[in-house]
């Protein structure tokens, strides 16, 4: 059951991996932006993450806030939903957030995804499985195999994939 007119972290466990999403349900509005982080910074942070939360209460939509549970592999600050080896993340995510929009009576087609730079790139793959929402998306990292900080790439593909065979299996993921 989705809660009204409520701040909340929602957690779904999915093949013992934790996708988490902060929503406010406002029944005054049938309109929806769902964010996606980009970069998280290094340093002492706390998990989960929502970018622009602090957004939530200006907000005369309802929003939902999505946490890449990509990120909670080895402590990653960039992740771009690749999961771990054969389970996508991103994609698992998608299907939940589109279980919750329903859940919430809000049509495809009045929701928002919004996301800048690897939120950018979550937000357009995002859309691929929340076919009739719109996507917004700013400074987007299309190519993750080309983007400027290799070493960070280099990163997610050593502790997402047991082995490389199987990053090579899943180009779409970058």
């Amino acid at each position: 059951m989705i809660k009204e007119n409520l701040n909340y972290i929602l957690e779904v466990k999915k093949n013992n991996v934790k996708y988490e999403y902060l929503i406010n349900r406002n029944t005054t509005n049938d309109k929806l932006i769902v964010f996606n982080n980009g970069a998280i910074a290094g340093g002492n942070v706390k998990y989960p993450i929502f970018q622009r939360h602090s957004w939530i209460n200006s907000l005369k939509t309802s929003a939902i806030f999505c946490m890449d549970p990509t990120l909670y592999v080895n402590d990653l600050a960039i992740s771009w939903g690749i999961g771990k080896n054969e389970d996508y993340y991103l994609e698992n995510s998608s299907l939940i957030l589109r279980t919750i929009i329903e859940k919430m009576h809000i049509e495809l087609k009045d929701t928002v995804i919004y996301g800048t730079s690897a939120g950018g790139f979550l937000s357009i793959i995002m859309d691929i499985y929340l076919k009739g929402a719109k996507v917004v998306a700013d400074n987007t990292q299309l190519d993750v195999s080309n983007w400027a900080f290799i070493d960070a790439v280099d990163c997610v593909m050593n502790y997402c994939f047991d082995n490389i065979g199987t990053a090579l299996k899943y180009p779409e993921r970058f």
